[in-house]
């Protein structure tokens, strides 16, 4: 082929990465099935949930005609398997699975985390680092739990989460704790071996093929990163942001911005493992107290962390102080995310209430785009993406309260909405947008194979 050719092959891919039209669409699941998914395969072709007042687990297909169907944790009663996650095909689901065991005096039950094979029908338990609890976080007294899974992999392959441990001889004594745990390979290792320190521990998120985890591993939960090096998971990385918080005291009772260094927490991990983001913790927490509102309230926002230039920030919100006097003064407002995709979008919500009265319909949910540096409400958010006024502006009829899951590598978002027509709250599944091309690339890319054809003929005449 001729540089020419060359030339216009290059121009016809270049058109074809031009401008898009954006389209989505939005799945809602109105009562008894208006499940709050809490996680999604790729493009929301399957979801978990839990059914918490029956106890069992509800897989969701959307090319099914009846999309929830329940699924078993085992055979046993106490099977009820919290913290679930998928797979990005949707073959694999994370979770917990009981079965029994003889400890010595007598067979009890033990819970585990575990792989759901959706295909057979089938739990595997992932084992634990050795030790059960003396807890019964499960129905039944007789349930111990050893592990937990908080977390999976976009391929399967790895499941993150927690594990009892203790370096004494007697199983579930008071000397347990909990240590941040990662299932690979049929192998259990403890993100903190070597430490003989009691802790909290839990890793809660993984990237799409297991190599970088993030968690904590003491009670404050502020978050370390680790990273799978070949052959061990090592620090990455202690995610710290320096920023400007309000802060208010009795000399100075305006708010004022005073520079803070705090760590902060990674709940949610990208696919591509390039993004984190979670809470602020209390550290970076603006503080409103003596000024219009008392007693003290403080706002944690949520945070943006980079895995590879270690950097973060906090998002940015324009979050509403309620001043009356009512239940929002009584507590912190502490920002909660629920997902972070590859090219940096971050949905999350603040579980108090915020501004007004009490009631769901003053929850706020937001989304934020890396790209931009904008946040926006999820209401105004699914207004511009589906077209139109679908979730009305403003006072409008429908309001996101609650934002639950996005799928690892961002396709789809999951939440519940309420109806201020029908009164009822639903839940619901966003398809994001798929990239079409509009009209401008398809000309350009026709001019582009035209040139090609053309140049060929040259050529062909040439050698004729």
């Amino acid at each position: 082929m001729s540089r020419h050719l060359h030339a216009a092959a290059l121009i016809c891919v270049l058109s074809s990465g031009a401008a898009t039209a954006q389209t989505a669409a939005l799945r809602s699941f109105a009562p008894p099935e208006n499940y709050a998914l809490e996680a999604l395969s790729s493009g929301a072709a399957f979801g978990v949930t839990t059914n918490s007042t029956t106890k069992t687990n509800v897989l969701y297909a959307a090319s099914s005609a009846t999309p929830f169907t329940v699924f078993s944790g085992n055979s046993s009663a106490n099977g009820f398997s919290g913290n679930l996650g998928i797979s990005a095909n949707g073959g694999t689901i994370s979770g917990a699975s009981t079965v029994f065991v003889n400890y010595g005096a007598g067979p009890v039950e033990r819970s585990q985390a575990a792989r759901y094979d959706v295909a057979t029908q089938t739990w595997t338990t992932l084992g634990s680092l050795g030790f059960y609890s003396t807890g019964a976080p499960f129905t039944g007294a007789t349930v111990r739990q050893e592990s937990a899974a908080y977390g999976i992999s976009a391929d399967g392959s790895v499941v993150v989460g927690e594990s009892f441990w203790r370096n004494a001889s007697t199983p579930g004594s008071s000397a347990t704790s909990r240590r941040a745990t990662v299932f690979r390979n049929g192998s259990v290792i403890d993100l903190t071996a070597g430490s003989t320190t009691t802790s909290s521990g839990r890793a809660v998120a993984v990237s799409g093929n297991g190599d970088v985890v993030a968690g904590y591993t003491s009670n404050n939960v502020i978050s370390t990163v680790w990273r799978w090096n070949g052959s061990a998971y090592v620090v990455d990385s202690t995610p710290t942001i320096t920023a400007n918080v309000w802060r208010v005291s009795a000399a100075v009772p305006v708010p004022t911005l005073t520079q803070v260094t705090s760590a902060i927490a990674v709940t949610s991990l990208s696919e591509n493992g390039r993004y984190g983001a979670g809470p602020s913790v209390n550290g970076l927490a603006s503080v409103y107290s003596g000024y219009q509102v008392t007693p003290t309230i403080t706002y944690s926002p949520a945070t943006f962390w980079d895995t590879q230039t270690n950097t973060g920030k906090l998002i940015p919100y324009s979050h509403v102080i309620d001043t009356t006097g009512g239940p929002d003064t009584l507590r912190n407002m502490k920002a909660v995310v629920a997902g972070v995709s590859n090219n940096g979008l971050v949905i999350g919500s603040f579980p108090i209430n915020v501004g007004g009265s009490a009631g769901i319909l003053e929850v706020d949910t937001w989304i934020y785009d890396d790209s931009t540096g904008v946040t926006k409400t999820f209401d105004s958010y699914l207004n511009e993406t589906l077209g139109g006024n679908s979730f009305g502006s403003g006072a409008g009829q429908k309001h996101v309260w609650s934002l639950t899951s996005m799928a690892a590598d961002g396709s789809a978002i999951s939440g519940l909405y309420y109806d201020k027509a029908t009164l009822l709250t639903s839940g619901f599944v966003l398809n994001m947008a798929a990239a079409v091309p509009e009209p401008s690339t398809y000309l350009l890319l026709g001019l582009g194979l035209a040139v090609i054809a053309w140049r060929r003929k040259l050529a062909i005449a040439r050698l004729s």
